[in-house]
């Protein structure tokens, strides 16, 4: 997976809401504008043994996007019924310095 992820391109200053995000499919790695987030209230569970977690990651901005297609994924790492609860990471998800990712295979 490393030799496929180092040959992948990067993206910066990504805004969540520019829609689709399917321009971003040969990006192993982004960051996204200052003030986006991983919208833990929206945040899903998914229960099956073990519990598969997604929450989107959304702008700075007030208006609500017509989709989300960014999205923080874990196992084991969010509440499957309300209310919602989201730590899949090694880091505080409300951190407003924590705005990238990589693409996990």
């Amino acid at each position: 997976p490393y030799s496929v992820l180092s040959v992948m391109g990067s993206a910066r200053d990504v805004d969540p809401a520019d829609v689709p995000g399917a321009k971003y499919l040969d990006v192993s790695r982004i960051s996204f504008q200052s003030g986006s987030r991983v919208a833990e209230e929206l945040s899903l569970g998914y229960k099956d043994s073990d519990v598969y977690c997604v929450a989107p990651i959304v702008s700075n901005s007030t208006q609500k996007p017509s989709t989300y297609d960014f999205w923080a994924v874990g196992i084991n790492c969010c509440s499957p019924m309300p209310p919602a609860r989201f730590w899949c990471s090694r880091y505080d998800i409300t951190d407003p310095y924590a705005h990238s990712g990589q693409r996990f295979m």
